[in-house]
Order: structure tokens, then C-alpha cells, then sequence
């Protein structure tokens, strides 16, 4: 609790102008001077002298352009790389921030070096540099301890802000919570009830195997959860009033087709009583709808063909010993 009050506290220590400033404009400060320095090291032994821009030719002008607009680039990846890391190590992925920290560690070598670089050309130590030199008993050295740090001054800049922008995230509320929670309850009261339909459509797909005359006795069958038995008995008194107009009207515009792989009710239907097994519409309806996956199609429904000539093949063996029942009595009987 300490530590997230501290972090409120340092969050609202600065105004919020100052904030805004140094996020937008000071911030893009900073990646300029990264993309100038790495630029500058880019372009050392490619041009005699930046400074002599007529002297560069077209070639090696567009070179200088590349070389400063790739600067700019690493620049905004060392950043990135700096709260990407801080991002990781906050959230105990160890493999993802220690990639993006020793990256951020060799954009930031290549800063410095562009830095000692580019000042050890003009260096004019200063009195406090001589002294500190003289101390240490070095003489000579390109380097003196101002150029230093400067130039990892702007490194740990980056480095700084990645790990600087990483709050604790805040405290959840009652009413947080309670609507989390409502929200998990309802994807888990879903996710069950698309279960139990899926359960129901099989149960019901191996009861029509088993007995298909209990099909219809079968709880689910209603007007409410078939989509509307009655919807589609005109839709198959139709299809029963032309017996020679097939199902599948392709040209009449509007009408939608049956799947080449897929059997309507009508069809179901037609079959049964090409060989010999008259039933209603409406049973027809409730056998195709038993079958797992069943869909509707303009306004009639149809099912996968395979298991409904399982279905119909089943009806049909049930009907022929039934009518053949009789006869077997009498043979007995004589």
C-alpha cells in the first residue's frame, strides 16, 4: 500500500502542463539528438566532411540522408526497448526483458562511442578536467571526464524514461469486481448452454437410430425449439402438390438450393415413399432436425445426407418386416 501511495504522490508532483511538455515535445528532444549522434557516427568515412555538403554528390548525399533517417530509427527502438523491458521485468518475463534490455544496452554503446567520437575531434578540456586528469595521472588522453558524461548522458535518458513510465497498476473497486465477475458468469452460463445443445442434438440424433418413431415424443421437438415445426408444413404441402418440380430450384431467382451433400425434408420425404414408406410432413420435418447440424433453407430444413440415409434405410428394413410379419404368421400357422 506504501509503494502505491508513493507512486500516486510522484504521479501528481508535476503539473500537468509539464507533463504534457516533456511526454510530446522534450521527448522528441531527445530522440533527434540520439538520431543526430547515431547519424553523425553513420556517416564517418563516408563523406570527406559533413560539413562540406556540395562536396558530398548526389550518390553520397542520398547516403547521408539514410544514414541520419536510420539514426532517428535506432533511436525510437533504444527507447522502445527501454520501456519494453521495464514493461517486462514488471510483469516477471525474464526472457522478453533481458532481449529488449541488451539491446537497449548496444544502442546505447553505439550512442556513447558516437558521442566520444564526434567531441575527442574538438576537445578543450577544462580546468576541472585537468585536475581530475592530473589526479589520476593521466596525460594526453583524447577524452576528459566533462566529455564523458555527456555522453552517457542521453543513453541513460532512454534508459530512465522506459523504467520511469512503469506504475503499479491501480487498485480495483467493488463495482470492478462485481462486473468482472458478472462477466465471467455469463461466458461460463454460455459456454454451458451451448454445450447442452450440442449434447440434445446428439441424444437425439442416436434416438432416431435407435426408435425412430420416438422422434416426435421426444422432449425439444416443440414449435419453440425446432424454429417453428409449422413454419415449413406449408412449404412441404407445396413441395408434396408438385411432385414433379425438384426441390432444388436453381434458376427460379430468390430461392435458395439444398447442398449437394445435404437432404431436405421434402426429399426425406419423396424417398420414403419411393419405396414403399408413407409419412406426414411434419414427422418428416422432426426426423430431418434430429439429425446433429441440421439447418434451414428457405423454408424448409434440411440435414446432412449421409446420416438421413441411415435414418430412411432403417425405416424402410422396420416397414418391410412389419408387412412381412403376417405372412410369416401364416407359414407358421400351416
Amino acid at each position: 500500500m506504501d509503494n502505491k501511495r508513493n507512486d500516486a504522490l510522484a504521479a501528481h508532483a508535476l503539473p500537468h502542463w509539464v507533463i504534457v511538455v516533456q511526454d510530446n515535445a522534450l521527448l522528441t528532444c531527445l530522440i533527434l539528438a540520439e538520431a543526430y549522434l547515431l547519424g553523425t557516427l553513420m556517416t564517418l568515412g563516408w563523406v570527406r566532411s559533413i560539413e562540406d555538403i556540395p562536396g558530398w554528390g548526389i550518390f553520397h548525399g542520398i547516403g547521408v540522408l539514410l544514414f541520419f533517417a536510420a539514426g532517428a530509427t535506432a533511436a525510437g527502438v533504444a527507447l522502445r526497448c527501454s520501456v519494453t523491458a521495464a514493461a517486462a521485468f514488471q510483469r516477471h518475463a525474464w526472457g522478453t526483458g533481458l532481449f529488449n534490455f541488451t539491446g537497449l544496452l548496444v544502442f546505447s554503446a553505439s550512442e556513447v562511442w558516437a558521442s566520444l567520437s564526434e567531441r575527442s575531434a574538438n576537445l578543450a578540456p577544462t580546468p576541472a578536467d585537468n585536475a581530475v586528469l592530473n589526479l589520476l595521472g593521466w596525460h594526453g588522453v583524447p577524452v576528459s571526464p566533462t566529455v564523458v558524461i555527456v555522453a552517457l548522458l542521453l543513453p541513460f535518458a532512454s534508459l530512465y524514461w522506459g523504467f520511469s513510465q512503469q506504475q503499479h497498476a491501480p487498485a480495483k473497486t467493488v463495482e470492478d469486481i462485481e462486473a468482472e465477475r458478472t462477466r465471467k458468469l455469463a461466458e461460463q452460463q454460455a459456454k454451458n448452454e451451448l454445450a447442452a445443445l450440442k449434447a440434445a442434438g446428439k441424444r437425439r440424433t442416436e434416438m432416431a437410430y435407435d426408435d425412430p418413431d420416438s422422434v416426435l415424443d421426444s422432449p425439444g421437438n416443440d414449435d419453440v425449439n425446432t424454429g417453428g415445426l409449422h413454419a415449413v408444413t406449408t412449404g412441404d404441402s407445396d413441395a408434396e402438390s408438385a411432385p414433379n418440380e425438384p426441390v432444388r430450384r436453381r434458376n427460379n431467382p430468390g430461392t435458395k438450393a439444398v447442398p449437394s451433400d445435404m437432404m431436405s425434408a421434402p426429399q426425406f420425404r419423396a424417398y420414403l415413399r419411393e419405396n414403399g414408406v408413407t409419412i406426414s410432413a411434419e414427422k418428416a420435418v422432426a426426423y430431418v432436425q434430429s439429425v446433429l447440424g441440421y439447418e434451414r433453407v428457405g423454408t424448409t430444413f434440411c440435414a446432412r445426407k449421409a446420416p438421413l440415409m441411415k435414418l430412411a434405410n432403417r425405416l424402410i428394413e422396420r416397414a418391410q418386416n412389419t408387412s412381412n410379419a403376417p405372412a410369416m404368421a401364416e407359414e407358421r400357422g400351416a
